[in-house]
């Protein structure tokens, strides 16, 4: 029902009203689009009132719709945790254009109190990034987010309260002893357990995040620490050296997993070890070996 509806119909049944005085002013946009703009545009069209109240409606049930299925997406798709939020990007890729636009901004709603900052070229910059050929970046999302690309995931990251980028973690390195049995590691969130076995006993690695050592033919005191700039290691099979970097994007090692990364080195600082990726030739056990030092790594939470 329109206002000379109103009018017509408390004039004809004696219902006393009264009008704010504001409604007139054209200080008010709303008023200029109403006694103005409105007018104007209803000589095109008569109406156009009535066009624009259904197309309201319209949209507000497909916003509701959109919202709805935004919600569930989010639900389905992405994985938080305290201040940080992360997917999948091939999931990601089979949403609609729509849909991908307003899951960024739900992420960032979800993470940052500025839910109004994000700004359709700052979300379309995302979505585009994320589409992109490029396997890692880090963009800043505005509200004290940045947005990372970390091969096939994507993670939104809030620095609020001085939260840091991950990967920021600092030098660490302990020495082992050849009397040590378990170090715990907490940078890289595991424990290495050291047991020794007499030569002649099976001398083979159960899997990746195990290894075996002529434990008289290492240069003790060993070390674990992590990854220094230049760092190279040999390789069983491999002639010469390569650099561990590479050895980290070959295995796509996401970046702020790199600088956690566990590695074993001897006395001579030379890397013996990388846990889950690669074992040099230094101290191989054989048919001479006497005794065996198997080094394998856990979860801190599995850990004695």
């Amino acid at each position: 029902m329109n206002k000379i509806e109103l009018l017509r119909y408390c004039e004809e049944n004696g219902v006393p009203y009264c009008i704010d005085s504001s409604n007139e002013q054209r200080y008010y946009f709303r008023n200029e689009v109403r006694l103005d703009i409105l007018p104007y545009l209803s000589r095109f069209n008569p109406r156009l009132p009535e066009a624009l109240a259904r197309l309201s409606e319209i949209a507000a049930e497909e916003d509701a719709w959109m919202a709805g299925e935004t919600e569930a997406a989010f639900k389905r798709l992405v994985r938080c945790s305290g201040g940080e939020c992360a997917m999948d990007r091939r999931p990601f890729l089979g949403l609609h254009v729509a849909l991908q636009r307003r899951l960024i901004k739900l992420i960032l709603n979800y993470l940052s109190l500025e839910t109004e900052t994000a700004s359709f070229e700052r979300i379309e910059t995302i979505r585009l990034a994320a589409l992109g050929e490029e396997t890692t970046w880090t963009l800043d999302a505005g509200g004290g987010i940045r947005c990372v690309r970390e091969y096939d995931t994507l993670r939104w990251i809030s620095q609020r309260d001085g939260r840091s980028l991950p990967g920021r973690t600092g030098r660490y390195a302990y020495r082992v002893s050849a009397d040590c049995r378990l170090l715990h590691v907490p940078e890289a969130g595991c424990s290495f357990r050291f047991d020794e076995a007499p030569g002649g006993e099976k001398t083979r690695p159960s899997g990746r995040m195990e290894a075996c050592f002529d434990a008289d033919r290492l240069a003790y005191p060993l070390t674990v620490r992590n990854r220094r700039p230049g760092d190279r290691m040999r390789v069983i099979g491999l002639n010469g050296s390569k650099k561990v970097q590479d050895m980290f994007i070959d295995e796509k090692i996401p970046p702020s997993r790199r600088e956690a990364m566990p590695l074993l080195t001897d006395s001579e600082d030379r890397i013996v070890w990388i846990p889950g990726l690669r074992r040099s030739p230094f101290a191989l056990p054989d048919d001479s070996t006497r005794r065996v030092l198997r080094v394998r790594v856990e979860r801190c939470t599995d850990a004695e």
